[in-house]
């Protein structure tokens, strides 16, 4: 489903390091500019099996802390982050309900985690480290594996040939 008129368009960044957040916050706020864009800063506290999910609140803090610095670092770029923490056992689970819940247009995560495997003679290998994909609010890819769904449309630029 298409953003209806006059909708903000939505960008979720999940963060987990500290090093990577200022530059995830310039990639956001550079591709909000000059339209209606609402970015979400969300912190996620993995907590282990046999550990009760009570015990991740203590390690919320730290996870607080670092929304803090990304709110510091939206100040620097001009735009406004909202930010919110979610505890769970695994923290993909945690991001897709953050999507489904901000109904987020764009998920900007961490590049230290994604691998393009696609090479001059091997062009269609799928790249690691996109744990799950939502196009339109549709899985394309869950668990690493293709789903087959192909909910988008292609969005050509000025040297297309299609």
């Amino acid at each position: 489903m298409a953003r209806p008129r006059g909708q903000p368009y939505r960008i979720l960044l999940p963060l987990a390091n500290p090093r990577t957040a200022r530059d995830l916050v310039r990639i956001g706020a550079g591709i909000g500019h000059g339209r209606k864009t609402e970015i979400t800063a969300l912190g996620i506290v993995e907590v282990p099996e046999g550990v009760s999910l009570s015990e991740g609140a203590t390690h919320a803090r730290t996870a607080r802390r670092l929304l803090q610095r990304v709110m510091d670092f939206g100040d620097e770029e001009e735009v406004e982050i909202r930010t919110m923490v979610r505890i769970g056992r695994r923290a993909a689970d945690g991001v897709i309900e953050a999507v489904a819940e901000e109904s987020a247009d764009l998920v900007i995560f961490d590049p230290d985690t994604f691998i393009d495997r696609a090479t001059y003679d091997q062009p269609h290998q799928y790249a690691t480290g996109m744990i799950h994909v939502f196009v339109n609010g549709v899985a394309v890819v869950r668990d690493g594996a293709h789903t087959g769904a192909l909910p988008g449309v292609v969005v050509s630029g000025p040297g297309s040939t299609r």
